[in-house]
């Protein structure tokens, strides 16, 4: 069985705002050896003590809003052993360091040795476990210091209780087990209890005599709770983890059980948070298909309000999670599956007053940190609109015309058009992305970017591409999204640029003429449909304007918008690439495709 350990932090002044509490939640790249006991790799340590100062630093300045940064969060095996607790324990020292917070992190691999020197260090508290470990054993632990108001600092070291396949399935040692749980009872400043705990990894899904170790802490809660005969709150259970498989089946199904009130009645979760922390996918912001997914979850029922698309964080799901196992848990699911690092106030639930008057979400001021300096509109230290995310982790892994086509002999011209194309898509506004989107993609239904998917990407790809015909040709198109893609300029004729693709050049027309350009001057469309057609010779005479005359004063009629518009099949103007020997022929060629 699993033993719970009850701290009682009432009698030291450990207090909670009941509003809500602020969080910086870590979630770094990490290079761990091949081999037991998994520790941080030699060329990395130096640059995973880095991003464990930059936590602490971002968690010192409280750009969530709130007094203090109440918890300080490191998923499993962050901490660079007794060098990284060091770190740590040096900066919770320092005056400026506030009393009444919390850091929770995971340590890589100790050794007997190195487990027994922390063990024996003043103001460290464990269960013994020190006694119990083998020579041929390693420790995964988490560790939760406490800084009190005092300026005392305390830390409580609990071993990992369930090792997961990796962890079993090894050549020379054995990862030893945990058989305690620490639950921490501290106040919340309108004296209600707060009670709060932590779990490594696969302690979340791993079974101690049947049972998951969490069922274990419920158990032993719910016990206490019959003693005094009254129910039992659980406010905060953090899972720190280094997962490569976040939304696997036996992961979410554990949080639909953790939630469950019948089970275990008389400890109350209808306002619980479970916070999933993981280590990151990529080494940078960016997608990833592991690791991250870094989640706060509530119950059901739970009385935020569900968002719409918001920054930064989104609702989970079938698209998010590719699964709907969670059903009607709130999911705040953060989208930054790269290193990165989060803060956030988090409302506690029990505070919310039902109806219109406290509708309200889960979490308020969800910024993004990069780990370094990097320039990166998916971590500008604000939070992060959704199409932002979307558009920047698409424009990753573009694949430029240079490439498609390595015979053209505009290729050089091709990749550097390329490169400030993308350059200057990644600085437009989140506004002007879905406005762009939008244009590009004829759709029945518009779609929130959290929903975007193959049909939206093809459409940014074609905008794209476009772009970068343009600029080879030395037109120099300015990208800003406004009711049209771009900006061009013809010798001393001035156009507006929409890119739009659809399954036929007839879907882009129509999409053209439901939302004509709301612009002076006159506008080229490029069309492409699936097949990369040319434009229809039968639409020539019906939808196309002559533009050789536009000077750049020459304006749609009010009554007609779609009477300045030309269209061009996006065919044309790829042959016009493909077979230009130089970038001046290539302008030519556009010239004579636009006047036409």
């Amino acid at each position: 069985m699993i033993k719970t350990i009850e701290i009682d932090l009432t009698n030291r002044g450990l207090t909670f705002p009941s509003s809500g509490v602020g969080m910086v939640l870590a979630q770094p790249f990490l290079q761990l050896t091949e081999e037991e006991p998994f520790t941080c790799s030699p060329a990395s340590k130096q640059a995973q003590l880095a991003a464990i100062a930059r936590t602490l630093q971002i968690a010192r300045a409280c750009p969530h809003g709130a007094e203090k940064t109440h918890f300080t969060i490191f998923p499993e095996c962050t901490i660079p052993g007794l060098d990284g607790i060091a770190a740590i324990d040096q900066q919770l020292a320092e005056p400026e360091w506030p009393g009444g917070t919390l850091v929770i992190g995971g340590v890589d691999g100790l050794t007997q040795q190195e487990f027994t020197q922390l063990s024996a260090t003043p103001g460290t508290n464990g269960d013994n476990a020190v006694d119990n470990v083998r020579p041929h054993e390693w420790v995964n632990c988490c560790i939760i210091w406490i800084k009190f108001d005092d300026g005392s600092v305390q830390r409580w070291i609990q071993p990992k209780l369930v090792p997961a396949w990796v962890e079993i399935d090894v050549n020379h040692q054995a990862m030893f087990r945990g058989k305690s749980v620490f639950v921490f009872k501290a106040r919340f400043d309108n004296q209600t209890f707060a009670r709060f705990c932590a779990l490594v990894c696969f302690d979340w899904i791993g079974t101690v005599d049947n049972q998951r170790p969490w069922k274990w802490v419920a158990d032993d809660l719910g016990k206490q709770a019959a003693e005094i005969q009254a129910q039992i709150s659980l406010t905060w259970l953090f899972v720190v983890q280094y997962n490569p498989k976040p939304s696997h089946a036996s992961f979410l199904s554990q949080i639909e059980s953790f939630f469950d009130q019948t089970a275990h009645p008389n400890v109350l979760r209808h306002n619980a948070c479970l916070v999933m922390a993981n280590a990151a996918g990529h080494d940078r912001p960016g997608r990833a298909n592991q690791f991250g997914s870094s989640s706060i979850l509530h119950s059901a029922q739970a009385q935020f309000a569900e968002p719409g698309c918001q920054p930064t964080y989104c609702n989970g799901g079938q698209r998010q999670r590719a699964s709907g196992q969670l059903g009607k848990i709130k999911d705040a699911l953060f989208r930054e599956r790269g290193a990165c690092i989060h803060s956030f106030l988090h409302r506690n639930p029990a505070s919310i007053v039902p109806g219109p008057s406290g509708k309200t979400l889960a979490l308020d001021r969800p910024f993004v940190y990069a780990f370094d300096n990097v320039n990166d509109p998916r971590a500008p230290g604000s939070i992060v609109p959704a199409s932002i995310k979307w558009i920047n982790d698409h424009l990753d892994a573009a694949v430029s015309l240079a490439t498609k086509h390595p015979m053209a002999l505009l290729i050089e011209a091709a990749a550097t058009a390329h490169t400030d194309s993308i350059t200057q898509l990644r600085s437009i506004s989140a506004q002007a992305i879905e406005t762009a989107v939008g244009l590009a993609c004829p759709s029945k239904n518009l779609r929130i970017p959290d929903d975007w998917d193959l049909q939206e990407s093809n459409s940014l790809d074609h905008m794209l591409h476009t772009m970068t015909i343009l600029a080879a040709g030395r037109v120099d198109p300015i990208i800003h999204g406004r009711s049209t893609h771009a900006s061009i300029t013809l010798g001393a004729k001035q156009f507006e640029v929409i890119a739009v693709r659809g399954d036929s050049h007839e879907v882009c027309a129509n999409h053209i003429s439901r939302n004509p350009p709301n612009s002076r001057r006159a506008t080229l469309v490029i069309s492409r449909d699936d097949d990369t057609t040319e434009w229809p010779l039968r639409f020539q005479s019906i939808l196309n304007t002559p533009l050789a005359h536009a000077n750049g004063q020459d304006e749609p009629k009010v009554t007609d918008p779609n009477s300045a518009i030309r269209y061009v099949g996006y065919r044309t103007i790829l042959d016009a690439f493909r077979i230009a020997e130089t970038q001046d022929q290539l302008m030519d060629s556009l010239n004579a495709i636009i006047a036409d």
